[in-house]
């Protein structure tokens, strides 16, 4: 390849690696780490924790409908960071809950960050984008069908299976269909989108998704982690005055410009109006 054509190929890829995939990845953590802060992360994780108190609802809830949103609002690794912490503040062993968020996000990440890849591939190509979007999202529905019960076996087996198969099946149906809906006739970045708030809706319609987990299953797959956090969190709300000293505060490290404690602090004090 000619030097002019390197170069050129080069500052090409260098500018795309920044805007858009950087770009996104950066807000995206900087508007998590704003929820940190605020607080409103811990009631995000809860409210997941009182729509059933079954672990095999709540890798559902967490790992695939609540990754795959954000796979389609950021991509790049944050679904499955954000998602397997939730896996084990809610109980999960730190294993499990690594795996049940990768494979979770098998079925989304054709249309991650906002249908990155399929853009990229229909601009490399020259091929329309929804000619791409149509053909991609007519291959990932299949997926999306079995994925949920896929990850009801990796949490609990054959029982999982056998016992929570209905609400499993449903929220894969209508993932795959809003998936399939959206990238054939609206637009390749609302795939992910649509489909996640689709399934998650089937989730909540589903009685069987509400039905309380007996002890054996909990005492099973979950390792008792989260009562443990539970109590360190009290234990931080009891020495929750002593940060108001300035010597007693935590410290956070975090990537520059993340945590930045100018805009940080100032989007804390107008986000918790907006988050709320």
């Amino acid at each position: 390849m000619p030097l002019g054509q390197t170069l050129s190929s080069a500052a090409q890829g260098a500018v795309f690696g920044l805007f858009p995939i950087l770009w996104i990845v950066v807000n995206a953590l900087w508007v998590y780490r704003m929820t940190v802060r605020t607080r409103h992360f811990d009631i995000l994780r809860r409210s997941f924790g009182r729509l059933s108190d079954d672990p095999r609802m709540q890798a559902l809830v967490v790992a695939f409908c609540f990754g795959a949103l954000l796979e389609a609002l950021a991509g790049f690794g944050a679904p499955v960071a954000i998602c397997s912490v939730m896996l084990v503040a809610l109980g999960f062993e730190p294993v499990r809950a690594a795996v049940v968020a990768l494979v979770a996000n098998t079925a989304p990440v054709a249309f991650g960050a906002m249908g990155t890849p399929v853009v990229t591939l229909a601009q490399v190509t020259g091929l329309p984008l929804d000619d791409v979007a149509s053909v991609v999202g007519r291959q990932t529905p299949l997926l999306a069908l079995v994925m949920p019960l896929v990850l009801v076996g990796l949490v609990d087996g054959r029982r999982g299976l056998r016992e929570t198969w209905v609400p499993a099946v449903a929220c894969g149906v209508a993932f795959a269909v809003a998936q399939f809906a959206a990238s054939n006739f609206v637009s390749a970045q609302l795939a992910d989108i649509g489909a996640a708030l689709a399934g998650a809706g089937a989730l909540v319609a589903v009685p069987h998704a509400r039905v309380p987990a007996n002890e054996a299953v909990r005492a099973s797959v979950l390792t008792g982690h989260g009562v443990r956090s539970w109590t360190t969190r009290r234990a931080c709300a009891a020495h929750q005055p002593s940060w108001e000293d300035e010597r007693h505060r935590p410290r956070y490290h975090d990537w520059p410009f993340v945590n930045h404690p100018l805009t940080l602090e100032r989007a804390c004090c107008s986000g918790h109006r907006w988050l709320r």
